[in-house]
């Protein structure tokens, strides 16, 4: 029925992550990615919560610990399968609004530097991409709390 097909419809600024294959890879969806539909052995995430950004969660996921971290908790030999239950228990920092927000404007800056000059500076492109990698992974850093 037309409503069964719709609970698969995706929308602008939904989290989609890959469980097979390449898992862990994440998007943020634009207006311009529309229409499109979940599929198989793909996850959405969509923020219920006001207390954490979207586009935060983004930068979360993309970084090199989470990375590590789904990749030794993925099942398969062939092909690495992430569990939606491992994600869902996955625990995720939630510094308040305003230091998300400036974490988010900070690497949101280097991503669009490092996509700017993707031609024919390959040598300053990957100096910034490791200098993003650097403070991403430095600002996403927190530590337990007690």
């Amino acid at each position: 029925s037309r409503k069964q097909i719709l609970i698969y419809m995706l929308n602008e600024g939904d989290l989609v992550m890959s469980l097979t294959g390449n898992v862990g890879r994440v998007a943020m969806l634009n207006k311009s990615d529309l229409p499109a539909a979940l599929n198989q052995r793909v996850t959405c995430i969509r923020v219920e919560s006001t207390n954490i950004l979207t586009r935060f969660l983004f930068h979360f996921f993309n970084q090199d610990v989470f990375e590590r971290n789904e990749m030794k908790n993925s099942t398969g030999a062939g092909q690495k399968n992430l569990s939606t239950r491992w994600l869902k228990y996955y625990r995720i920092p939630s510094p308040s609004l305003e230091v998300q927000q400036e974490i988010v404007d900070i690497l949101d800056k280097f991503d669009a530097l490092v996509n700017d000059l993707s031609i024919g500076l390959p040598a300053e492109i990957n100096a910034r991409r490791k200098q993003y990698e650097y403070y991403r992974d430095k600002l996403l850093t927190f530590k337990e709390a007690a």
